[in-house]
């Protein structure tokens, strides 16, 4: 699974802070990422961190916001350089740009047998337009423990709920995948909204 967020930002106190970077840590070296923010489930999730430099001591954190995917503005083809984010391409014919997501599953079928259901998201067309699939998520931190101070904020994806939420998902109508059908990437978008949840550390 490989995904992408953009537009991150905290809400603290109700004053928004919005600079932020990704660090991703291997072997031997550091890469720090500009927007938009790229994330491997082939990672460790310390190598899968925003970092936000809060320099207000004891400060009470009430809300995170995010873009899923990447945002009309950002989302231009050929702006990734990084040869691993440009794997991440989307196809001119589908509106260009980069995948907002991909998730490939094995799931077992009417017929009993293992099949694929490859979940990619991006741009959609719709008769001689583009319909930009992105969305954003708004997460407000109702947990914290007044007596601990929260220096890492989780952002758990829940896989399950993007495709039985408000629009179930029947893998077996889609084993060629889902890439270019607007209609289904539109409801999985949708069911994606309710697919995240803070959990404080």
């Amino acid at each position: 699974m490989q995904f992408f967020v953009s537009n991150v930002a905290i809400c603290i106190e109700g004053e928004w802070l919005t600079e932020s970077t990704q660090i991703k840590k291997s072997v031997g070296y550091q890469k720090q990422y500009e927007e938009p923010y790229y994330f491997d489930s082939n990672e460790s999730l310390l190598e899968n961190n925003i970092v936000f430099a809060v320099k207000k001591k004891n400060a009470k954190i009430d809300s995170v916001c995010f873009t899923f995917g990447i945002p009309k503005e950002l989302n231009v083809p050929y702006s990734l350089k990084d040869a691993q984010l440009a794997r991440m391409y989307w196809p001119e014919v589908l509106g260009g740009g980069y995948h907002y997501m991909k998730l490939n599953l094995k799931f077992i079928d009417n017929q009993n047998l293992v099949s694929l259901f490859n979940c990619h998201l991006g741009r959609g067309v719709v008769g001689d337009s583009f319909v930009d699939n992105d969305f954003t998520v708004t997460l407000p931190i109702t947990n914290e423990n007044p007596k601990k101070k929260n220096n890492i904020i989780t952002i758990q994806m829940n896989l399950e709920k993007w495709f039985d939420g408000l629009n179930p998902i029947d893998f077996n109508l889609y084993t060629k995948g889902i890439m270019g059908i607007q209609e289904v990437m539109g409801k999985i978008s949708e069911n994606g909204r309710s697919a995240f949840q803070v959990i404080c550390n």
